[in-house]
């Protein structure tokens, strides 16, 4: 793909086909539900949803504290 190419699609035109715009999820590590519909956890429970959002809202320091019992849970 060119730059120029790239640059046009990041400046709100769109890859041409669903085919190039997989092959640029792929590239980006997104999903094209995300690309298409802008939701990244769609394929989350509800109560998986609940986690994300909760831990989105936590501080810095909240954050890593959570990381910290996860890593020693060896979850």
């Amino acid at each position: 793909m060119s730059v120029s190419t790239y640059r046009s699609w990041e400046g709100s035109s769109e890859p041409g086909s669903l085919n190039v715009a997989a092959r640029l999820c792929r590239v980006l590590c997104i999903s094209l539900d995300w690309y298409i519909n802008g939701e990244e956890f769609k394929q989350l429970s509800d109560e998986q949803l609940k986690v994300v959002r909760h831990y989105d809202q936590l501080g810095a320091r909240q954050k890593q504290g959570f990381l910290d019992y996860i890593n020693t849970r060896k979850l």
